[in-house]
């Protein structure tokens, strides 16, 4: 069982079975993105997916039975994710407790994919990016980044997940 207060990454190769994971990938790459800023400047592009429509999708079935989540986790949002962040680093926290991030569509590249920095801010882990990898971790607990700005990269998408833990 997970533990809310431990820092975690978890990384499942081959998460989706190919059918579903290419109709995904249709799907990304059909989609009208939005811009998105925060505070830190522009961040990629997304649409967001009604929490309601996760609730009911097999691929949250898989994730709270491969990743051993308890019925207390429960979706916050989500969305389909374009990212081509090549100029500079934006390490941050998510505000759920934990984000769920698969990897649909681009090349597989070390820095395409998510570094994990401790508290100190020093990078501790990544996951390079595969198309259907498959990454959860306690995103409000570890500052994490796209390390496109890092080295060779190019655009990727991917499907974000984001779960609070019910109060």
């Amino acid at each position: 069982m997970i533990q809310k207060n431990k820092r975690f990454v978890f990384v499942v190769d081959d998460f989706l079975p190919i059918p579903i994971l290419q109709h995904l990938q249709k799907l990304a790459l059909e989609q009208n993105y939005e811009s998105y800023i925060n505070d830190t400047g522009h961040y990629g592009f997304g649409v967001e997916i009604q929490k309601e429509v996760l609730e009911k999708d097999q691929i949250v079935e898989k994730i709270y039975k491969d990743f051993n989540l308890s019925s207390k986790i429960k979706i916050a949002n989500g969305r389909i994710h374009m990212r081509h962040n090549h100029e500079k680093i934006n390490h941050h926290f998510d505000e759920g407790s934990y984000s769920f991030l698969l990897y649909l569509k681009g090349e597989p590249l070390l820095h395409n994919g998510t570094g994990f920095l401790t508290t100190d801010g020093y990078l501790t882990t990544s996951a390079g990016f595969l198309e259907n990898r498959a990454v959860f971790f306690n995103a409000g607990l570890i500052r994490h980044t796209n390390m496109q700005a890092l080295g060779e990269s190019s655009p990727r998408y991917s499907l974000n997940i984001f779960f609070d833990y019910e109060k």
